[in-house]
């Protein structure tokens, strides 16, 4: 995930840690996420430092990794499934499975 995540960001060895962040920003705003909410959690996903214009958000790690892999999930609003068109398909949605 992590290397796709770098080349999708289009990072090469010669970005600095802040050409990184300003990579994320812009990626991240294209694909209309809350900078302030996401930039923190995929930068620390991605070994970045998170820019003080950012406030820290106290997490535990477990929300941090719940958080994140929720923006994980969100990160192909342009997905549309190719199955969708066809109408003897119905459409399921699904909510999230109890801790066992």
């Amino acid at each position: 995930m992590i290397t796709h995540l770098e080349r999708a960001l289009a990072w090469t060895r010669d970005n600095t840690p802040d050409d990184k962040v300003r990579k994320l920003e812009r990626a991240l705003t294209r694909s209309a996420f809350p900078l302030p909410e996401s930039v923190p959690l995929f930068a620390v996903l991605l070994s970045l430092p998170v820019p003080e214009r950012y406030p820290p958000r106290p997490l535990t790690p477990q929300r941090q990794r719940q958080h994140t892999l929720e923006a994980l999930l969100t990160c192909r609003p342009e997905f549309t499934a190719p199955w969708s068109a066809h109408a003897h398909l119905p459409q399921l949605t699904l909510s999230r499975l109890g801790r066992p």
